[in-house]
């Protein structure tokens, strides 16, 4: 992977890395002319991989216990709206201003939809 690049590897890419990584570890005379890259570097380098690979799955777990709480927080409190809105049409009726500030149309000013006469009808509407 090139320096500076942050595009996240495939699982595939990591295992043969991870393979290679192992591979290494078993060279019992590498020691390389370029000392970044020598086994301890490498070590630290899986390690501190390892490491955030671990921190990432347990805050993922942590946020997905968050998030089922935060949806069943939701879904209580809906419910207790829609138990207010029982209870308010029970006590000041379907089509009160108190009712309606709950979010529920009120009934009784609603005009009932006429139906047009259709096209070439010979009826005329005056």
């Amino acid at each position: 992977m090139a320096k500076g690049s942050h595009r996240s590897l495939t699982p595939e890419e990591l295992a043969k890395d991870e393979r290679a990584f192992q591979a290494v570890l078993r060279l019992a005379k590498y020691m390389p002319p370029d000392i970044v890259q020598n086994i301890r570097s490498l070590q630290s380098h899986f390690d501190q991989m390892r490491a955030s690979q671990v921190a990432t799955a347990e805050q993922d777990a942590a946020l997905a216990v968050i998030r089922e709480n935060v949806r069943r927080a939701e879904g209580e409190f809906h419910k207790m709206i829609l138990g207010a809105r029982r209870e308010i049409v029970a006590q000041y009726g379907e089509d009160s201003d108190e009712a309606r500030a709950m979010g529920i149309k009120k009934t009784s000013g609603n005009k009932s939809k006429r139906s047009r006469s259709k096209p070439g009808n010979s009826k005329q509407r005056r």
